[in-house]
């Protein structure tokens, strides 16, 4: 059975993928400060080893958090990712989208320490 390490919190919202000239969009199901669940109508020539440049907007695109994520599974058009890539100020604007959905400073610190040992944030 599979441990997570970040709590998951439900969230809906449309998101952008892309992964070299390849851009498609997608809907996330769930989010962590590690990764997202994306629901969408996968192309065909999706590379799964290959990194996606992921978009996600909020309020109303005024602010956009945007990650490198690595493709973990892919089931029934439901895309898990994996963060691999992202920049503080994203960061912060994901910490908040977490925060905001969790209710649980606790686990967010957690989960917060454990991202900033095990992943590239500039």
């Amino acid at each position: 059975m599979e441990r997570r390490r970040f709590l998951r919190v439900i969230y809906q919202a449309p998101v952008t993928l892309s992964q070299s000239d390849l851009s498609f969009n997608a809907m996330v199901k769930d989010i962590s400060l590690h990764g997202l669940l994306v629901y969408c109508e996968t192309p065909s020539d999706l590379i799964s080893d290959k990194p996606l440049d992921v978009n996600i907007p909020l309020n109303d695109g005024d602010v956009i958090i945007q990650l490198t994520a690595q493709v973990v599974d892919l089931k029934s058009n439901l895309l898990r990712l994996k963060v691999d890539h992202i920049e503080l100020e994203s960061l912060g604007h994901l910490k908040r989208l977490v925060e905001l959905n969790m209710g649980n400073d606790e686990i967010l610190h957690r989960d917060l320490d454990h991202l900033m040992d095990n992943h590239d944030i500039e």
